[in-house]
């Protein structure tokens, strides 16, 4: 690991902390991939797809954070431009869960780009079968249909 790959695994572990979260719960592998969800161009482009030009299926007025107010990748899939929308189910500083859906076409997110995000409550509202469709489920490592 270089000193720059420490010194960034340590800023935002003491950011994760500074917001409450347990010393504990941050291995470095949390910590690294939201370091690397943080520096990721793709990412950064289908949050601003879903949250600066998306719109909102549930909005209560809340500041929106942004890529920023991550705290955990609750389950992430990386698209493909012009076939597959990047989607992710993420828990916010503010305790929210997040789902991100935003793609482009072939020539890249500053051409044609879209998305949209919703807030859930829960962490199992925001992954059921209501919120998230079978493919959406399929690609994220969850079963296509809830299990009782």
């Amino acid at each position: 690991m270089t000193e720059t790959s420490a010194r960034k695994l340590v800023e935002q572990r003491n950011r994760l902390m500074a917001r409450g979260y347990p010393a504990d719960d941050l291995s470095d592998e949390r910590v690294q991939a939201l370091v690397d969800l943080r520096e990721s161009y793709d990412w950064g482009c289908a949050f601003d797809a879903a949250l600066v030009r998306g719109y909102t299926y549930r909005k209560d007025g809340a500041d929106l954070g942004g890529i920023d107010a991550v705290v955990r990748i609750v389950a992430a899939d990386e698209g493909v431009n012009d076939e597959m929308d990047w989607i992710g189910v993420f828990e916010m500083a503010d305790g929210r869960y997040l789902v991100v859906r935003a793609g482009c076409d072939y020539t890249g997110w500053d051409c044609e780009a879209s998305g949209s995000h919703e807030w859930y409550a829960t962490e199992a509202e925001a992954l059921s079968p209501n919120t998230l469709t079978v493919e959406e489920r399929t690609r994220l490592g969850l079963p296509a249909k809830e299990t009782t």
